[in-house]
């Protein structure tokens, strides 16, 4: 029978557990535990038998899983799978066949990745110090990371937005967690003693942080 469990989100970058469970009266042997995860009965996410064996495992998901293996033999075969990304989004089957009964008990978990949220950003200027005087230019950065999806910078001088252009911006992405860092860059003709401040919005999560 196939149990098919409510829709798992992970956060990206972060860990999530994929659940899993078999029915067993008692406890049983790793050595007649056999765990298939995968994806579209393809993809090998996890291969456990007798023993972790995952020579043929997919490469994205190389030293990103881990299974509960105190907890195997008694009936649970949840998956912790590490930082999570957008390409984890996927149904994810696990088939659990017991060697002594040669029964097979079959797990469907939906994964969805969530959006992260970006670290307070940090606000910079130069020169560095001092006073601008009237009519000089100013160069302004603001930095913030480890959030998803890209956000929107803004930039306020006296609260008032600034119209910038949106290439002003220098966008990273870590290759394994998909997490973005990104600055942001202003050149502003001062021409009197000006607050100015870089506004980043993940408006995925409806969130707003300010330097």
């Amino acid at each position: 029978a196939v149990a098919v469990s409510a829709s798992v989100v992970g956060t990206v970058g972060t860990s999530v557990v994929l659940p899993c469970s078999y029915p067993t009266a008692a406890a049983v042997s790793l050595e007649d535990l056999n765990i298939y995860w995968q994806i579209n009965d393809s993809m090998v996410v996890h291969f456990f038998r007798k023993k972790d064996d995952n020579a043929h495992q997919h490469p994205k998901y190389k030293n990103r899983t881990k299974l509960f293996y105190k907890e195997l033999v008694q009936g649970d075969c949840s998956l912790t799978l590490f930082n999570v990304n957008v390409g984890d989004e996927a149904k994810y089957s696990a088939h659990v066949i017991l060697a002594t009964t040669s029964e097979k008990h079959t797990t469907e978990v939906y994964l969805q990745s969530s959006p992260a949220s970006y670290k307070m950003p940090l606000i910079s200027r130069r020169p560095i110090s001092g006073n601008i005087p009237c009519g000089k230019n100013a160069t302004y950065t603001c930095t913030s990371s480890g959030g998803y999806p890209k956000p929107w910078v803004l930039w306020l001088i006296n609260n008032t937005e600034v119209p910038t252009d949106p290439n002003n911006l220098q966008i990273q992405q870590d290759p394994t967690n998909q997490l973005y860092t990104v600055t942001g860059f202003l050149n502003a003709n001062i021409t009197e003693e000006s607050n100015v401040s870089c506004i980043f919005m993940n408006n995925v999560l409806g969130e707003n942080k300010t330097a």
